[in-house]
């Protein structure tokens, strides 16, 4: 069981991961529609568009590559799926274009020394 400080620290390493993924598709000439989403079915960490196209993006901050892609579980998937099609059905904008469902991946063992790998159609 995590402390509360652990579970703090979790917390404000997943915001940091979250403000880090919106800059990096900001850079790529994305809009961000929504950080940290929240629907009775699930939560959507980062939704992003560009011409035709909705992101959504799922963020993941761990120690290494191999633990970030092992805590991305087909449960999680299905409740981010779930909570896209909330947000898709609540915003007649994102109807009239394709969905698409990234990854990005930030790992590293401390900030200075952190990466990123983005994973277009994860899921």
């Amino acid at each position: 069981m995590k402390s509360l400080e652990q579970k703090r620290l979790y917390d404000r390493r997943g915001r940091q991961a979250e403000t880090l993924a919106a800059l990096y598709f900001r850079c790529r000439g994305y809009r961000i529609l929504a950080k940290r989403y929240k629907t009775r079915l699930g939560e959507i960490d980062l939704i992003a568009a560009r011409g035709e196209l909705i992101i959504i993006a799922e963020v993941k901050h761990r120690q290494t590559l191999g633990q970030a892609h092992e805590s991305l579980s087909a449960a999680s998937e299905q409740r981010i799926r779930n909570a896209a099609d909330l947000f898709i059905a609540r915003d007649r904008r994102a109807q009239a274009k394709g969905v698409r469902f990234d990854a990005l991946f930030f790992y590293g063992p401390r900030p200075s020394l952190r990466r990123v790998q983005h994973i277009i159609s994860a899921f």
